[in-house]
C-alpha cells in the first residue's frame, strides 16, 4: 500500500505540475482508459467465479 501510495502522491504532483501538450495528454488518456479495462475486468472475474468482493470495493464501487 505504501508503495501504491507513493506512486499516486507522484503521479498527481506531475499532473498538478506538469503542462502537458495535446500528445501526451492523448497518452495519459489512452493509459487511462487502459487501467479501467483492467478493472472491468477484475470485476467480471468476480462474478464469473462468484467471489465476494472485497468491503473497499463496496464502498467505493457499485458492484
Amino acid at each position: 500500500m505504501k508503495c501504491l501510495n507513493n506512486s499516486a502522491e507522484d503521479s498527481l504532483d506531475f499532473l498538478n505540475n506538469t503542462e502537458l501538450n495535446e500528445k501526451q495528454t492523448e497518452l495519459l488518456l489512452a493509459l487511462l482508459e487502459h487501467e479501467i479495462q483492467h478493472h472491468g475486468q477484475l470485476i467480471r472475474y468476480f462474478y464469473g467465479n462468484e467471489l465476494i468482493f472485497p468491503k473497499s470495493w463496496n464502498e467505493r464501487y457499485t458492484v
